[in-house]
């Protein structure tokens, strides 16, 4: 088969397969990813391909640019005081996390930092995409998307810093690169959204996608990776186009998510054909299961402390959100590929970061699934913590049945 008709059949897969497999709650990115790992094997040259990198490269900017156009600020400095505390904790959370990974294996600080962002930092984009499918209240969806930009941003300027190692500038060069991108952008946008929308009716998208590539190429060039660009124009095009009554956020946000949902599954695809040399052995297995076994358990738990002890809320409705915010998909393995990229400094890394990766993702499709048989097990930890779940999960799972069994508690 020439390489034309291969990469054709490699999309068809890419686009086929793992929306097959969405119904057995297997997420898209997990499956993409395999598919990537048995390409690297079988198909070779469609692995290291320019038009896979390309369409990589398209898929994580477009989710990213989408994410940003997703923040509403207005949220975030009505619920400023919750988020910082959020922020303060997930940032402690992380030096912890550093501290420990390196005076336990004395890796580097920064491939430590690294580590410790990819097992903190939730993937907003897979989350936004996934939470309509979870049993969640409207008001958990809105603390869950909130909470989980908040640590996203953060996490992304933390994601800068470390990363300045691999920039051929220096840092003080590329912090005042970054800074005079943050400051033109708005203004940039503006001009255009101005100047040039009106007389190009339809080609907002457009000018917004290609926007979205340029920024996330200059910031890869200055050191940060393609993501941050990216999601700075998602974050200037929101509050811009709010400001535009002649530009249809709604029509631009629905183009994006069907052009993401074409892309980005070869970004998880690439990164398979990346890991496929990555040391998968016993030893990566029982780390990666560790990982898993500790620091998750961490993270639901600090979630529905902090949501417990500021909102006062049911111990069911914190686990709930500290569940749903344990995906970190894309994030996981965007900082996987950095590590690969400079180099793992010891072989079971990779493997046990992703085997945590795809575990975490998974979790909240089997726990919070819209399925009746899914509220035991919030109903068992409520009751071990002596309340009841929250009324609206209740009325959402079987309301005639949760109602008798209640009674028959009572």
């Amino acid at each position: 088969m020439n390489l034309e008709a291969l990469l054709i059949a490699v999309a068809a897969v890419l686009i086929l397969l793992p929306r097959a497999l969405a119904r057995l709650r297997i997420p898209l990115g997990i499956t993409a990813f395999f598919i990537g790992l048995a390409a690297r094997e079988f198909a070779p040259e469609v692995a290291g391909n320019d038009f896979v990198k390309l369409f990589s490269v398209l898929g994580i900017s477009s989710l990213f640019l989408l994410a940003g156009m997703e923040i509403n600020f207005e949220d975030l400095k009505k619920h400023r005081t919750p988020l910082i505390q959020h922020i303060l904790i997930q940032l402690v959370a992380i030096i912890i996390s550093a501290c420990s990974i390196y005076l336990l294996f004395e890796f580097s600080i920064s491939q430590c930092t690294l580590i410790s962002l990819a097992l903190w930092t939730p993937s907003t984009g897979f989350i936004m995409d996934s939470v309509g499918q979870w049993k969640v209240s409207e008001d958990e969806t809105f603390w869950i998307k909130t909470k989980a930009i908040a640590a996203e941003i953060a996490a992304l300027f933390l994601m800068f810093v470390v990363t300045q190692s691999e920039s051929s500038l220096s840092p003080g060069v590329s912090f005042a690169l970054m800074g005079a991108f943050i400051i033109a952008l708005p203004v940039v946008f503006h001009f255009l959204a101005r100047l040039v929308l009106p007389f190009s009716k339809g080609s907002e998208f457009s000018l917004l996608v290609l926007l979205a590539m340029a920024c996330a190429v200059f910031t890869k060039e200055i050191g940060a990776y393609y993501l941050i660009g990216a999601f700075f124009v998602g974050l200037v095009s929101n509050q811009t186009m709010r400001r535009l009554p002649e530009v249809s956020n709604k029509q631009i946000l629905d183009s994006l998510n069907l052009f993401a949902g074409f892309f980005i599954p070869f970004y998880f695809f690439n990164s398979g054909t990346l890991m496929f040399g990555a040391a998968w052995s016993l030893k990566s297995l029982w780390y990666g299961l560790a990982v898993v076994g500790i620091v998750l358990p961490i993270r639901v738990g600090i979630t529905m402390l902090h949501r417990a002890l500021v909102s006062g809320e049911k111990i069911s409705s914190s686990f709930r959100i500290g569940v749903a915010m344990a995906p970190n998909l894309i994030f996981g393995l965007v900082i996987a590929g950095i590590i690969f990229r400079r180099g793992a400094e010891a072989d079971w890394i990779l493997p046990a970061l992703i085997i945590y990766t795809f575990i975490s993702s998974i979790m909240p499709a089997l726990v919070l699934g819209k399925s009746a048989k899914r509220y035991h097990l919030v109903r068992n930890i409520s009751r071990f913590f002596g309340t009841k779940p929250a009324k609206s999960v209740a009325t959402n799972l079987e309301p005639e049945r949760v109602d008798s069994e209640d009674k028959t508690s009572n």
